[in-house]
């Protein structure tokens, strides 16, 4: 199965363990779907993650930016 997610999805998943986001994130983590997605919707991700009210450490983004 093939799945598109998107940036708010994401963000939930991140951010908020036990929520519905977060257990798409693990599915995906866990090779349950395949990822698909668009250097636009990674951007968007990667620049949301700098800007967000809870900082994350650059180390951290810097993984989520090599899902590409």
């Amino acid at each position: 199965m093939r799945v598109i997610i998107d940036t708010n999805v994401f963000i939930s998943g991140i951010f908020w363990e036990g929520n519905f986001c977060s257990q798409i994130i693990e599915k995906w983590k866990n090779k349950e779907f395949e990822l698909v997605s668009s250097m636009e919707i990674i951007d968007e991700l990667v620049k949301t993650l700098k800007d967000f009210k809870i900082q994350m450490p650059d180390n951290m983004i810097h993984e989520w930016n090599n899902i590409k």
